[in-house]
């Protein structure tokens, strides 16, 4: 290669890398408290639990979860913390039936990546927030009705 063709490309490598540690290496600040104290719902990446988590910005809440079929199990939030990305929920069984469990992951404020763990196992789960997931899915239901409505034989 000629002498200007490796200066050209060596100029727009270092332009590239000058680009990649600005921009790439920017990151979203950590969430406040406030933003994460809400209400959220999702299932355990094998989708046989589905958990809503209330998280009040006094550090308590609330917690359900159904297995499958079962009937659902309820926890008391007695503490969470919010320590940068990282989420810590301390839960306390309220049904008898239920057995004490933990949950701990990590957030940036649109969703909640968590690990559940008991006597034994542990699950992967992420959360959405409940308000997000019933608008979008009543947009979804909305549409599809639409849809209905306007074929006459429904299909």
């Amino acid at each position: 290669m000629s002498r200007r063709v490796t200066i050209s490309v060596v100029a727009a490598l270092a332009a590239g890398l000058i680009a990649y540690f600005v921009y790439a290496r920017s990151v979203v600040p950590p969430p406040k408290v406030d933003a994460i104290a809400d209400t959220w719902i999702g299932f355990t990446k094998d989708d046989l639990n589905l958990y809503r988590l209330t998280l009040r910005s006094d550090g308590t809440g609330v917690c359900a979860f159904t297995f499958v079929r079962e009937p659902a199990l309820a926890y008391e939030v007695t503490a969470w913390k919010l320590s940068g990305y990282n989420v810590e929920i301390v839960l306390k069984p309220i049904d008898p039936s239920a057995e004490p469990i933990r949950m701990k992951g990590q957030t940036a404020g649109w969703h909640l990546n968590l690990n559940v763990s008991g006597t034994g196992w542990n699950r992967d789960l992420k959360m959405y927030r409940e308000s997000e997931v019933e608008s979008a899915y009543e947009r979804i239901h909305q549409r599809m009705l639409e849809l209905e409505q306007a074929t006459p034989d429904g299909a």
